[in-house]
């Protein structure tokens, strides 16, 4: 999934840039402007990037959980392509809720620490479905 901020394809047209991206067999190049629905989009990937991280972390202990949204941080920006205020807002969001459910790095049974998995697929697989569709508009 690629994915660059309406700003940064705004500065780029102005400079006689464009941003292309494939959808399926067929280039697409990018609005300038802001799409629909790309900034819904946008605060939902950023939630489901905090809740990965939560679901991640739950089972190690306060020490290594710690070091681990430390870590995360750093990884969202260069791995993932975050902007650092997003990538400290994720991990703030997922510390948030490990907060909330209230773990202190106590194992989760195997089926649950699964069927945690499969969902956050399954909400990675929509995200992607949405921004195709955002892109879709483009055309």
């Amino acid at each position: 999934m690629t994915y660059v901020p309406a700003t940064t394809r705004a500065v780029l047209a102005e400079l006689g840039g464009k941003v292309t991206v494939e959808l399926g067999r067929k280039s697409v190049v990018l609005s300038a402007h802001e799409l629909p629905g790309e900034v819904e989009w946008r605060v939902d990937l950023l939630t489901w990037y905090a809740k990965r991280l939560a679901v991640a972390t739950v089972v190690l202990t306060p020490q290594a959980r710690q070091a681990m949204l430390a870590h995360a941080r750093t990884e969202l920006v260069s791995e993932h392509a975050l902007h650092p205020l997003e990538a400290r807002l994720v991990v703030e969001s997922a510390r948030k809720v490990l907060e909330r459910w209230g773990f202190p790095g106590a194992p989760l049974q195997p089926e649950c620490q699964l069927r945690l998995e499969e969902e956050m697929l399954k909400e990675w697989a929509e995200l992607q479905r949405r921004w195709r569709r955002v892109v879709a508009a483009c055309r």
